[in-house]
């Protein structure tokens, strides 16, 4: 994963994980292909869903 964020006041992505295994694109391309070819694969979420799997 890539994200190439600006310096800002924000803390929200200072050392954040996220759990990427539960976002549904990924569960998708998981379905789909085997697990050898899946780990290649590209996929974009939006920031709203990415979020919604920060671990905490």
């Amino acid at each position: 994963m890539v994200i190439e964020i600006e310096k800002e006041e924000s803390n929200d992505f200072n050392g954040a994980s996220f759990n990427f295994k539960e976002l549904e694109k990924y569960k998708e391309i998981k379905a789909k292909n085997n697990h050898m070819t899946a780990a290649g694969i590209p996929f974009a979420v939006t920031l709203t869903e990415l979020m919604k799997e920060k671990v905490k």
